[in-house]
């Protein structure tokens, strides 16, 4: 494996929400790739091949909240330089992704749960701006307009093979 990408979101019932945004995008790639998924403790996980690199992919079946313990058994066995998490960001506008690293959780609970049991934030994080307006609660788990679904679907194949150069670069890897 060469990175694992874990999808933050809700459970059955939330798709489509803004808070989801990470959880269907990985379940999204999976479901291009015609993979299929293997259940874990709390989770599944699906081996696919992006471009030339194999990526594992992740979500939890619990809350965003819990995904670091729902996914505990999974991420005890990975480099944390090796994890991508990939999730809403109200900070930055619709369409805006932004690869991190090593930043704190920022107020987000998911991200919080991850660096709980990682014990580090030493991880990159894929960030998918939903903008924000309002409550952020109201607005996050609010459902995307198809305007702002069909902006971040665009923005991510666009930014998909950068995105995946930046990790490789970031890790001393070749580029394939």
């Amino acid at each position: 494996m060469e990175y694992f990408f874990l999808g933050l979101g809700n459970p059955t019932g939330y798709e489509g929400t803004r808070h989801n945004v990470g959880k269907d995008l990985v379940e999204g790639l999976v479901k291009q790739a015609g993979c299929l998924w293997r259940e874990v403790s709390n989770g599944k996980i699906s081996v696919l091949l992006l471009g030339p690199h194999i990526v594992t992919c992740g979500v939890s079946d619990g809350f965003m909240n819990e995904t670091g313990q729902d996914m505990r058994s999974v991420l005890s066995e990975l480099e944390p330089s090796r994890l991508v998490v990939v999730h809403d960001e109200v900070d930055f506008d619709v369409g805006t992704i932004r690869l991190s690293e090593g930043k704190s959780a920022g107020g987000h609970h998911g991200v919080e749960s991850i660096i709980e049991v990682l014990g580090t934030k030493d991880f990159f994080r894929l960030r998918i701006g939903v903008g924000k307006r309002g409550s952020i609660k109201q607005h996050v788990l609010a459902r995307l307009p198809a305007d702002d679904m069909h902006t971040i679907a665009q923005t991510l194949q666009d930014s998909l093979p950068d995105i995946l150069i930046q990790l490789f670069r970031k890790n001393g890897g070749t580029v394939r």
